[in-house]
């Protein structure tokens, strides 16, 4: 009886594991993405159909297309939006994101580049056409710290992790590091979602 109830049990733990895991991973130096690219499979899709889905969910999504970057069997898109804001993460963090969307006959290969900003000051900020960012008024803003000096913890308190003079780093705020994880994950779950179910 006991192997009976055992084996359900051991087959849960599995599953919640698996849920758990992450696309991407969180360093003191940035996210990234372990394999570099991310595969996902749509069998019963040709290209053409995969094309006309990225298309839809660019559009459904808001996001922008970015042509010059874009080609046969690529299409790259751009997004900029809030990461976390300053009442759980310590700072206003905003992230411009592109995503190459690599793809063929049953399959879609992912991998981006990113440049992530952070605000104390409450500046409020914008993208260009040119994707060139700034702050309304000049308020003070800068680049994201993924990890800063023990001593200025004080002036970088939104960074995930804080090194000693031995350059070890330390998790300093395991919330905003959940943050980014799950804010990045979110893209390749809505995505796969996307092409699977429309």
């Amino acid at each position: 009886m006991r192997k009976m109830i055992y084996i359900p049990l051991f087959i849960f733990a599995l599953q919640a594991i698996k849920a758990q895991e992450s696309y991407f991973k969180v360093e003191h130096f940035g996210i990234y993405i372990p394999n570099k690219s991310i595969m996902l499979s749509f069998p019963n899709l040709k290209k053409e159909q995969i094309e006309a889905k990225i298309f839809k969910f660019i559009d459904e999504k808001k996001y922008v297309y970015r042509p010059f970057l874009s080609g046969d069997g690529r299409i790259v898109f751009r997004d900029f939006s809030v990461v976390c804001q300053k009442e759980k993460c310590k700072a206003d963090i905003v992230a411009k994101n592109f995503f190459y969307l690599d793809y063929g006959d049953g399959f879609v290969k992912i991998s981006f580049e990113n440049e992530i900003y952070s605000t104390i000051f409450g500046a409020k900020l914008f993208i260009n056409n040119n994707d060139d960012v700034a702050s309304e008024n000049n308020v003070p803003f800068g680049i994201y710290e993924f990890s800063a000096p023990y001593k200025y913890d004080e002036v970088y308190p939104e960074s995930i992790f804080t090194y000693n003079k031995a350059s070890k780093p330390t998790l300093r705020n395991p919330d905003t590091l959940k943050t980014f994880l799950e804010y990045y994950n979110q893209y390749i779950i809505d995505l796969n979602l996307f092409l699977k179910d429309k």
